[in-house]
């Protein structure tokens, strides 16, 4: 990548989000003598600081999950009263359907709402906060402050001229070079300043981008996951609620099984992306007038107003033109355009990473999200990551657990690793126009097809208007293609291309998702870079499991566990046994199949 780029600021809406308070680390001073004890006084000082920042945020967290609780509660009710109805007067399914469509997506807009006021307010009343740090330093007798955040560090000193406590702002948190003589002998492991590489470390690793990460993050495993992690594979049949399992490889030859997590999509080009997406309209995070060789710069090239498409781009130069602010994020983001770019274009690694983020759940994914942020199923850290929709990370039908996975190993196995969440990786995120896809564009058109015949049915007429499709889903469609859509005419509005949201609206929301849900992705997860694993310890997901594993607890990963872990989904008495027979794997899928169908409400 190029230049480091931060992005021009501009006035930011309420629902704006962007990392909480200041980044700081304190670091004590060395050989104090008599000032040991002001050292004390300050260190004290500085923890109250943390106990009330921290406070802030479980109090806004506890807020945050029971407004999503209660609106479950709600809408599970709304949904129970749907069905109940339809049985008892003859509605529709199609209606029926419907309704319960709108009522999942009234859910979704509350929950948004909920998770972007905590942000909000994270954003307003938690982290460390360097104005009222200081304002309290600025008070205390026996100390002076030297320096000023722009510089990097500021050092609180005593009347002896003892620097008793340094604190560095921002990258200066780190050393410019790696830990060295680490005693577990990583080389590319940075420890915040202030900090010890062996007791209670808060360690880093750079990205691919080389935007510090936390060393160790976490992902909820599902038992497709597990499945993965010890060499199987599981391949659904189409009956349901069976599956068939066989052994995965890493070569061709089948000598060596794949211990390892693989994304959905392992291929390099955008192919299925594109519908989704127009690869031509192009957004990104680069301040006016800068030239970088990022993924953005050297692909797209800048908007001439008023020329038309084919013929509007030029080579040479930034992209000029630029957005409004967004809605989340305040920023003004560039705006590119290339004819060029399409199905069979490679991806860049920034590339890939928004596919990832904002393409959703399917089989097109390139990535694998893991969690920043520790997700914890014990209970003891009151932290709950939820994604854009407001689902739980680590629950769920198909949740087997949850595993601790170190970045640290994989980097030095080639692994790609994108952090999405830190301000920083914000100048390497791109967006494009997200399009209508055909099959919704046709959903829409059936639907209002049905309503123009159910208006000529004396027992349907009354259902016609409410499957018409809704104000707000024609939105984006100009006034001509709402009217075709409205006569059921879906043939003539898919000879054209309709933007959904455009490229700036797509980049403001794709920072905004990827910050909160503190994502960092990966290209591969093995199984030797799992450091820990937390078993799910509701009934029916690991039948007949030995007793002596316990569940609902972190487990240390070691090669003892694993072992009986292989053993138990092969089926066998021995993890080397060749016959195996993956009936535990088969009852752990069944039960899954169970659960997801009483989670989407349906009857088993």
């Amino acid at each position: 990548m190029g230049n480091s780029i931060t992005g021009q600021i501009v006035q930011r809406s309420p629902a704006v989000i962007r990392r909480a308070g200041d980044k700081l680390a304190f670091e004590r001073g060395k050989e104090l003598g008599e000032d040991e004890s002001l050292a004390d006084e300050v260190s004290e000082l500085i923890e109250s600081h943390r106990r009330i920042k921290q406070g802030r945020k479980d109090s806004l967290e506890f807020i945050k999950e029971a407004r999503i609780e209660t609106d479950d509660t709600i809408s599970k009710s709304r949904s129970l009263r749907i069905r109940a109805e339809g049985s008892r007067t003859g509605v529709p399914p199609e209606i029926v359907k419907l309704r319960q469509e709108r009522n999942e997506e009234a859910t979704v807009g509350e929950h948004k709402k909920t998770l972007a006021d905590y942000h909000d307010r994270v954003e307003a009343d938690a982290g460390w906060r360097w104005d009222r740090l200081k304002g309290t330093l600025s008070g205390f007798p026996g100390i002076s402050l030297v320096g000023e955040p722009a510089s990097g560090k500021v050092e609180i000193v005593s009347d002896s001229k003892r620097t008793i406590y340094t604190v560095y702002f921002d990258n200066e948190r780190f050393n410019a070079e790696p830990d060295a003589d680490r005693q577990d002998q990583a080389d590319n492991v940075f420890t915040k300043r202030g900090y010890s590489p062996t007791v209670k470390p808060k360690q880093f690793v750079k990205d691919d981008n080389g935007v510090h990460t936390r060393r160790f993050v976490t992902r909820a495993i599902t038992i497709w996951h597990v499945a993965a992690m010890f060499g199987l594979n599981l391949k659904p049949k189409q009956s349901g609620g069976e599956t068939d399992v066989e052994p995965a490889y890493v070569d061709e030859a089948k000598t060596t099984r794949l211990d390892a997590q693989l994304p959905r999509y392992t291929g390099d080009t955008f192919d299925g992306h594109s519908e989704t997406f127009d690869l031509r309209e192009a957004a990104a995070h680069v301040p006016p007038g800068e030239v970088d060789d990022s993924e953005f710069t050297t692909r797209y090239w800048r908007h001439l107003q008023g020329v038309p498409k084919p013929h509007r781009t030029v080579r040479s130069g930034a992209p000029e033109v630029r957005s409004s602010p967004g809605k989340r994020t305040g920023y003004q983001f560039a705006l590119g355009y290339a004819e060029a770019r399409g199905p069979k274009s490679r991806m860049g690694l920034n590339e890939r990473a928004s596919m990832q983020v904002r393409n959703g759940s399917g089989p097109n994914q390139p990535f694998l999200s893991t969690a920043s942020a520790q997700i914890d199923p014990t209970g003891k850290r009151k932290k709950v990551i939820r994604a854009n929709k407001g689902e739980r990370f680590d629950t769920g039908a198909e949740n087997q657990g949850i595993v601790k996975v170190d970045l640290a190993k994989a980097q030095k196995l080639g692994i790609k690793i994108v952090n999405q969440h830190a301000d920083e990786s914000n100048q390497h995120k791109i967006a494009w126009d997200r399009v209508y896809q055909p099959k919704d564009i046709e959903k829409l058109c059936k639907r209002a097809s049905m309503a123009i015949e159910w208006r000529k049915d004396k027992k349907l007429a009354q259902y016609a208007d409410e499957l018409l499709p809704a104000e707000e889903e024609l939105s984006s469609f100009e006034e001509a293609d709402r009217k075709l859509i409205l006569d059921g005419n879906s043939g003539e509005v898919l000879k054209r291309s309709h933007v959904k949201r455009s490229a700036p609206q797509e980049l403001d929301e794709y920072i905004y998702s990827a910050r909160k849900n503190r994502e960092v992705l990966m290209d591969k997860i093995p199984i030797s870079c799992v450091t820990e694993i937390n078993l799910n310890k509701d009934e029916g997901k690991w039948p007949g499991l030995d007793e002596g594993i316990e569940r609902g607890e972190w487990l240390d990963f070691t090669s003892e566990l694993q072992g009986k872990l292989k053993a138990y989904l092969r089926g066998t008495e021995s993890a080397n046994v060749k016959d195996e027979k993956y009936d535990n794997i088969q009852a752990m899928y069944k039960r899954a199949e169970i659960d997801k169908a009483k989670e989407g409400g349906n009857r088993t």
